[in-house]
């Protein structure tokens, strides 16, 4: 685990007040990727570390903060069979992960949520948003180049 999502383990809080009501795995849903705060995120990794996925083997690398683990599972999901609450956890953990500043975690969430059956205009900004996120560093960069 990374030093960062033990940091947001200890600051996990029951009262996050970010979609009330709803659990911290269904939040990347409807959340877009500025709104992910530190006690938001301590509050996902605290909702995946509590559970083991048998017949998962990147499930434990993915929690653990290997972003290529959680990419991985959450490019191989199939939505015609996929288990919701497996579909929540495995994009929830792809999410810690991209807020760790794993870019292509970043890219991997916006094309995820855009395949969600369903998937209409929210689900379109929430996307776009993490490659907003993902290709930030770049662009802060080629400013910084210019200025």
């Amino acid at each position: 685990m990374t030093v960062n999502a033990n940091r947001r383990s200890a600051m996990a809080s029951n009262k996050v007040p970010v979609a009330p009501g709803r659990s911290p795995v269904t939040w990347w849903r409807s959340i877009a990727a500025p709104n992910f705060h530190v006690m938001v995120l301590g509050a996902m990794q605290a909702a995946v570390e509590r559970v083991e996925m048998l017949d998962e083997p990147l499930w434990r690398e993915a929690v653990a903060g290997d972003a290529t683990a959680a990419a991985a599972m959450a490019l191989l999901i199939d939505f015609r069979t996929v288990w919701p609450g497996k579909l929540d956890l495995v994009m929830t953990a792809l999410v810690i992960n991209a807020c760790d500043g794993d870019a292509a975690a970043c890219v991997v969430l916006s094309n995820v949520i855009r395949r969600v059956p369903g998937a209409g205009k929210r689900e379109a900004r929430i996307a776009t948003s993490w490659l907003m996120r993902a290709f930030r560093p770049f662009a802060d960069r080629h400013e910084s180049l210019r200025g």
